[in-house]
């Protein structure tokens, strides 16, 4: 989000002024600001979670809010197809697996548990039975499918550490990531963390850092009068084929 705020502000030529507010989770109605009527202005709000949400729901705010990828009648949102990222991987992972997939999936972690039901979703469509696997600690369960001999042909995950962590564990058992098994992940992370991992981890890109951008421009063309509210941003993934599951 940082890079995004730089990259705006330097292209921005209205006199706008910019704070960079922290808040607790659950208690974003304590940010009162929010529900003060201000001329000229606009908010992004990160990560809220299900209680600020439900806040937000019951009480509109009266400084036009931007929710950074999530969704709530009568405000603007700006965010990626989750929908789209487990449909792509699941094309892939079909054309790689066939039958032979396993899905690891962080329902903790927001979006993830859309994108995993979406790849399961188009596999169960196919005909591809999958095996599913809720553990977020990647590292550990590499070892653990080693050890149960429960490996598939490929496995999508959708939170990048995750994929990491098992490509790592996997490795170390001198089990080649690529062509033993193949290796897919949804990510929000720097794109060079998983271009430059060893091997490097084809990847749904989900496309964050344009999202914080695309964020920041409607927050203040919202702000100048530019932009009407409430907007609708939606992006769409796109895949990069590497060394753990080429094309």
């Amino acid at each position: 989000f940082l890079d995004a705020f730089n990259r705006i502000v330097g292209a921005e030529n209205s006199n706008i002024d910019i704070v960079l507010r922290p808040y607790t989770q659950n208690k974003l109605h304590l940010q009162r600001e929010l529900w003060t009527a201000q001329k000229g202005a606009s908010a992004i709000v990160i990560s809220p979670s299900g209680t600020d949400l439900a806040n937000l729901s019951e009480k509109q705010t009266l400084v036009p809010v931007i929710l950074l990828n999530r969704t709530l009648p009568n405000y603007s949102y700006v965010g990626f197809d989750q929908l789209e990222s487990g449909r792509i991987a699941a094309e892939h992972a079909i054309k790689k697996g066939g039958n032979s997939i396993l899905l690891v999936s962080s329902p903790s972690l927001f979006g993830a548990s859309w994108r995993g039901n979406a790849f399961a979703d188009y596999c169960l469509q196919h005909g591809v039975n999958l095996e599913h696997n809720t553990i977020r600690a990647g590292y550990e369960l590499g070892k653990a499918l080693v050890r149960s001999n429960r490996l598939k042909k490929v496995i999508f995950c959708t939170y990048d550490m995750t994929a990491l962590g098992i490509s790592s564990a996997l490795s170390e058992e001198n089990i080649s990531v690529g062509k033993d098994v193949q290796i897919i992940t949804t990510s929000s992370s720097d794109e060079d963390l998983l271009a430059y991992s060893n091997p490097p981890i084809t990847t749904i890109d989900l496309k964050f850092r344009d999202l914080c951008y695309m964020a920041m421009r409607l927050a203040m063309d919202i702000a100048t009068g530019r932009a009407s509210y409430p907007q609708e941003i939606s992006l769409h993934p796109s895949i990069a084929y590497r060394t753990s599951c080429p094309m």
